[in-house]
């Protein structure tokens, strides 16, 4: 039999599992049917792979999930609060109706995934990646993301190949992000053009692509300010 240990952020044993051919995915799995409708506090998922699993409905406070893998996984009314995701990889995962308040996301991906009715408020994003990700009725308050102080944010999908972002900051500094790139209105308008390899001035598609998905923000930006 093989038995699998489930430590705090503290170094202590909050949960173990025994089976034949055992897996930290399994001991992962039961400590969430052990812990159905319960809050799991300050435990301690980091350097795990946990793609696949289904977190739906489980409830997690002040946790630590570093170098993990969420790759294909579900998060249906799921609840991380106070947590940490440090390098973590979310890509082709789905998030519905789940809040992540007062989290932290550094350097995570979530490629391809999907937020529906989901919450994030107060939680910071640096160096994350969300392309191809899709956004529907998800609210991000007061939260961080790249060290910008985000007070309203809309992310478009389908615009180009790339994520799309329009952003308004705390004191109404405005930003667009386009792909990897989120600067300033001010530095897109004075140098639009700045990835001329893959996006160079010339008329073709992709370019244009791009070129509408940037004047979109600008419009989206507008309708904000004017709304106050």
């Amino acid at each position: 039999m093989k038995k699998i240990e489930i430590k705090t952020i503290l170094g202590e044993v909050c949960f173990s599992w025994e089976s034949e051919k055992n897996t930290v995915k399994e001991t992962v799995i039961e400590l969430l049917k052990a812990n159905k409708g319960k809050w799991i506090e300050k435990v301690n998922l980091s350097e795990m792979d946990l793609s696949g699993i289904d977190f739906s409905n489980s409830k997690f406070d002040n946790s630590k999930f570093f170098n993990s893998k969420f790759y294909n996984s579900q998060f249906y009314n799921s609840k991380f609060y106070n947590s940490k995701f440090y390098n973590s990889q979310f890509d082709n995962s789905k998030f519905y109706n789940s809040q992540f308040d007062n989290s932290q996301f550094y350097n995570s991906q979530f490629d391809n995934s999907q937020f529906y009715n989901s919450k994030f408020d107060n939680s910071k994003f640096y160096n994350s990646k969300f392309y191809n990700s899709q956004f529907y009725n998800s609210q991000f308050y007061n939260f961080i993301y790249n060290g910008i102080k985000v007070k309203t944010l809309g992310c478009f999908n389908g615009l180009y190949k790339y994520t799309v972002m329009a952003i308004v900051s705390e004191d109404g500094t405005e930003y667009v992000r386009l792909g990897c790139h989120t600067r300033l209105v001010s530095e897109w308008e004075k140098n639009f053009w700045n990835n001329p390899s893959e996006f160079p001035n010339d008329g073709s598609l992709q370019s244009e692509y791009r070129v509408m998905a940037y004047e979109l923000c600008k419009k989206w930006l507008a309708i904000n300010k004017a709304s106050k």
